[in-house]
């Protein structure tokens, strides 16, 4: 398969946009298992990467190691980028009441999720904005958390009762954060979405991925045991969904930047260990 991606080439940095962009605008739908294999060349490093920080994370939790790991992750990776590129603003998958703190993870089906965004107004925090999420759920729905007056919205926010929503499953160097066990390692967490939950009386809802859908994995009340509590609470199921689908998750590279006891001579000694598919 050959992707014309505009402005984009072999060694440069995979552009998102770009790919999503022209996935939209093929004149014939892209299958995954092809665009599976063209992001093989983009994504090599990425996901031998990916298979190190899960090999050292299996070993230290007693995981048996998935021979097919690479081959599922850039599966799931399409899935994502196809996810991207076809979903539609839709009516949401379920209902959610004022006062609630959406709380998901980086999985191929979170586009799904996003695209109920528009029609009930949630507000998604969001890193770095990406076209493609702006016309699918609507920019004034999106707050980059390192926007000139991101705080004050998120605050007022919180204090209106809006439904909010945002990955869990990476933290930022700059971000404060609660300190606890992940996938084997210790992590880093954000706190300040859990903070402002427990503060405003908040519900907080982990949203997982079954059959390409979103469903509501947990429901905690905020501030019934501290954040500390409800982030180890939230990480232990999230671990959990991780382990029945490792290649799902789709922030393997970037664990090291989340860990704080990341072994990188164990990752450099996993290279030949990397299997092919």
């Amino acid at each position: 398969m050959t992707l014309a991606v505009p402005g984009w080439r072999p060694d440069m940095p995979l552009d998102d946009d770009a790919l999503v962009a022209h996935l939209r605008a093929r004149a014939e739908p892209t299958s995954c298992h092809a665009l599976a294999n063209w992001l093989a060349g983009p994504l090599e490093h990425e996901t031998r990467k990916a298979y190190w920080s899960y090999a050292q994370a299996a070993q230290r939790l007693g995981w048996r190691v998935r021979p097919t790991f690479s081959a599922h992750y850039l599966q799931r990776q399409a899935e994502y980028y196809l996810s991207a590129a076809y979903a539609r603003p839709a009516a949401p998958a379920f209902a959610v009441p004022p006062a609630t703190l959406i709380l998901t993870w980086h999985h191929p089906a979170a586009p799904v999720l996003m695209a109920g965004v528009r029609a009930t107004g949630v507000l998604t925090l969001i890193a770095q904005r990406a076209e493609w999420m702006g016309v699918l759920m609507g920019e004034g729905n999106l707050l980059a958390f390192r926007d000139a007056g991101s705080s004050m919205r998120l605050l007022r926010a919180f204090r209106q009762q809006r439904v909010v929503s945002c990955m869990i499953d990476f933290c930022y160097d700059d971000t404060a954060y609660v300190e606890g066990p992940f996938l084997g390692h210790r992590a880093r967490t954000p706190r300040g979405v859990f903070a402002l939950a427990e503060r405003f009386g908040y519900v907080v809802w982990l949203v997982s991925f079954a059959d390409h859908r979103p469903y509501v994995a947990a429901r905690f009340a905020a501030g019934t045991h501290g954040v500390a509590a409800l982030v180890a609470q939230v990480n232990a199921l999230l671990e959990a969904e991780i382990r029945s689908d490792p290649p799902a998750w789709l922030l393997w590279p970037a664990l090291d930047r989340r860990v704080t006891d990341f072994d990188y001579g164990q990752a450099r000694s996993g290279r030949a260990a990397v299997p092919a598919a």
